[in-house]
């Protein structure tokens, strides 16, 4: 009788441990796609920040050039003067230290607005890929899923009518009109559309 519960126990630990070994090999098959995912998503998305930021630069640019030298300037002057250093030269140096710096900040905004040198800063093509991650996170965010479960249907272009990207009550007027596009994917035989703007940095779902 012991050597038939024996036997019994070890068959039940067997197909506990192969279980077992299943679960946790398809866990960490899903962790790793999902790092992987997560960490394309963030440099994506990062790249889309800095577009924006040049974005709001150049257009600060425009408005006021000489002020946006010498702000962009002082900046730089922070951080290379960083806390506990120390400078020793004469007025004039200092002058002319800031003059220099105050001019490689402006060739350098040249070449970010697409100069001679320069290209042109993040395109459309860039801008939907950009929308596109946000809204699947934001999405499996939403239905508290993974967002590699999310399948990826379209995108189409819109001009969103205000900041609420449409889902605010209809006023009958446009203003303040946002370019973005609406997304849609899909879970478990279900569809979801996601508005975004141009970069994906405002989301709804409606």
């Amino acid at each position: 009788m012991q050597a038939e519960r024996k036997r019994k126990a070890d068959k039940e630990r067997a197909e506990g441990a192969e279980i077992d070994a299943k679960v946790r090999a398809d866990t960490d098959r899903k962790a790793t796609i999902i790092r992987a995912d997560a960490a394309s998503a963030s440099n994506i998305i990062r790249g889309c920040g800095e577009a924006q930021a040049t974005g709001i630069f150049a257009n600060a640019l425009e408005q006021d050039p000489e002020f946006y030298s010498f702000q962009r300037s002082l900046e730089s002057i922070k951080k290379i003067l960083s806390t506990d250093t120390t400078v020793v030269m004469p007025v004039v140096g200092f002058g002319e230290l800031f003059e220099q710096i105050r001019t490689g900040i402006d060739q350098a905004t040249e070449i970010e607005n697409g100069g001679p040198t320069g290209q042109a800063s993040l395109g459309a093509q860039e801008g939907a890929k950009c929308a596109e991650v946000s809204a699947a996170w934001y999405l499996a965010d939403d239905l508290n899923v993974d967002q590699p479960d999310l399948t990826f249907l379209s995108m189409e272009p819109e001009i969103w009518p205000d900041g609420s990207l449409g889902c605010a009550i209809d006023s009958g007027e446009f203003i303040n009109e946002v370019p973005g596009f609406n997304v849609r994917f899909t879970y478990e035989g279900s569809s979801y559309d996601v508005r975004t703007d141009k970069y994906g940095s405002m989301l709804s779902i409606c």
